[in-house]
Order: structure tokens, then sequence, then C-alpha cells
């Protein structure tokens, strides 16, 4: 299995090491340790519920946790009016 999301595991595993915390104890009631085990080695990808869960566990931002890689990605996408939107200046109530 390839490791898709290295980054983001290294992130979690360096944590939970520095915070002296086991898979176990990351992983609550909330997912395995077996889970958190693909995680940090980017085998699989959490959802937005895990991201969640892992942030307040590991006492960090969800951006820092996820990191620029997801972060750049949503920013790089484009954002599309829609139509029949007003838009520039004359859409600005004084």
């Amino acid at each position: 299995m390839r490791n898709q999301h290295p980054d983001f595991g290294e992130r979690v595993r360096a944590r939970r090491r520095e915070l002296g915390l086991s898979q176990q104890q990351l992983a609550g009631d909330v997912v395995t340790s077996s889970y958190i085990s693909l995680l940090e080695s980017g085998k699989r990808a959490p959802t937005l519920d895990v991201i969640i869960h892992l942030a307040e566990q590991l006492m960090m931002p969800v951006d820092e946790l996820v990191g620029q890689g997801i972060a750049g990605s949503l920013a790089a996408e484009p954002v599309s009016a829609h139509s029949g939107a007003a838009s520039g200046p004359a859409a600005v109530a004084p």
C-alpha cells in the first residue's frame, strides 16, 4: 500500500510521542489503535471528525495538524460567483 499522507502521519506520530501518548490513548473511544497506526504510516486518510478529535487530543490547531498540503490546495481552488449575483462596487451596500 502506498504512503499517501506521509506528512500528516508524521505530524501525528511526532506530537503523540512528544506528549507521551500511546496509540490507544490517542485513539480513545473514537477510533482504534490500528487506525491510528494506519494514519501515522500514511496508509489511511482521516475524516474531518477524526482530524478534529486528533487535534483536540494532541492539543494543536487543526490547520497545524493538517499542514500546508491540504490548506494550499484548498486556497488554490477557484471561487465561482453564482449566476445572477451582483458583484463589484455596485453590490456593496453603503
